[in-house]
């Protein structure tokens, strides 16, 4: 892969699906779909999940948070699923990435790890 943040995206959904897998959470990475995303991974058959990696997490303004969390509700509503979240990691332990949840106006925030046992 010749664009090395696109790199960075994949490794970084990659190694979601495979800790959402292990964690016995129904997981799969999306394909590129065209001008109208539908999110980056789908978990089970009803959430879609937006994941941002890299040196652009390290620390996002309030401004790009805004812009990351509509990014991520516009892709469900590309496909059809209310239920979405964005999943933000820069350089920690995987189950330690940030988990913001856009809920009834408000954004809910926790750990991947807490999250999935919240769930699982």
């Amino acid at each position: 892969m010749s664009n090395k943040s696109k790199a960075k995206g994949t490794r970084a959904e990659s190694a979601i699906v495979r800790y959402l897998n292990e964690h016995g959470i129904k997981a799969e990475r999306r394909a590129l779909h065209g001008s109208a995303d539908i999110g980056d991974i789908l978990v089970g058959d009803d959430l879609i999940i937006e994941v941002k990696a890299g040196q652009q997490t390290a620390a996002p303004s309030r401004t790009q948070m805004i812009e990351w969390l509509n990014q991520t509700i516009v892709e469900g509503e590309n496909c059809g699923l209310p239920s979405v979240l964005c999943v933000v990691r820069y350089r920690r332990k995987l189950e330690d990435a940030e988990i913001w949840i856009p809920e009834g106006g408000e954004l809910k925030f926790m750990y991947l790890d807490r999250w999935v046992n919240k769930i699982g």
